[in-house]
């Protein structure tokens, strides 16, 4: 019959995702580092891009005086997430660490948390408020998990978010493994600071598309349902993302 097709694809969808893995799953190993946040951000694709003959280079160069950070800013406004990565080393760390960091936690887009975290882990970047960059680096990730479980319950496709979670707990296994090791006090305190900080930002976020923007139904990525439909779904996506990030303490 007609609908044979589309029933297919979606029995497929739902054996092969799903936004609901935890940390606690232990994914294929890979050598790390590598291009973990690029990885991350090709799942979440990038937006249809204009006619450069119609609107200019994408990538023109910055003309001086204007703001560092300007580029970064609208790569991330107009949804060329993967452009956003490769012009990501253009900027100071001085510049795009503390800007995407507080751009993240105050509930903007994850689109940034990948190349912050490795920014954190990798090149130890403080700034006189973060005390420890690694510990930093796993407050982002957890509030990261977070964002990924919760938010991706909005998305009307959830292979999207479910490949997010997938690339997240591997890419940055060795952070994973390094909270592992921590005083167990130590990394409940961060996750719990995660959790507060997600709870913080949950009533005035808007819409993350980078979460919902890749997904194998094709004609639907991209697309966040009703809120009213969803309020009950992401109550209960709250507490179960905040029990598997305590339970992924305890192991």
């Amino acid at each position: 019959t007609p609908l044979a097709p589309v029933l297919r694809r979606l029995l497929l969808v739902i054996l092969l995702t799903g936004p609901s893995a935890s940390l606690a799953a232990d994914p294929p190993a890979r050598l790390w580092p590598h291009d973990g946040g690029a990885a991350i951000a090709r799942h979440g694709g990038e937006a249809a891009r204009p006619d450069p003959g119609v609107t200019g280079s994408l990538a023109s160069p910055m003309q001086k005086g204007d703001d560092p950070l300007s580029t970064l800013k609208t790569m991330l406004a107009t949804g060329r997430y993967e452009t956003l990565l490769d012009r990501w080393a253009e900027v100071a760390p001085a510049l795009r660490v503390p800007w995407a960091r507080k751009l993240l936690m105050d509930g903007g887009s994850t689109a940034v948390a990948a190349p912050l975290a490795r920014d954190l882990w990798l090149a130890g970047f403080g700034d006189g408020v973060i005390a420890d960059p690694k510990l930093e680096a796993l407050r982002v990730l957890f509030y990261t998990y977070l964002r990924y479980r919760i938010d991706g319950e909005r998305c009307s496709d959830q292979s999207g978010p479910g490949d997010l979670l997938r690339d997240l707990r591997v890419e940055f296994r060795p952070v994973f493994k390094f909270a592992q090791t921590l005083p167990q006090g130590v990394v409940r305190n961060v996750a719990l600071d995660a959790i507060a900080q997600e709870q913080l930002s949950a009533p005035h976020r808007a819409a993350d598309p980078f979460v919902c923007s890749r997904g194998r139904l094709g004609l639907r990525a991209g697309q966040y349902l009703d809120p009213t439909l969803v309020e009950g779904l992401l109550a209960r996506a709250r507490e179960a993302a905040g029990q598997d990030l305590l339970a992924f303490i305890r192991r």
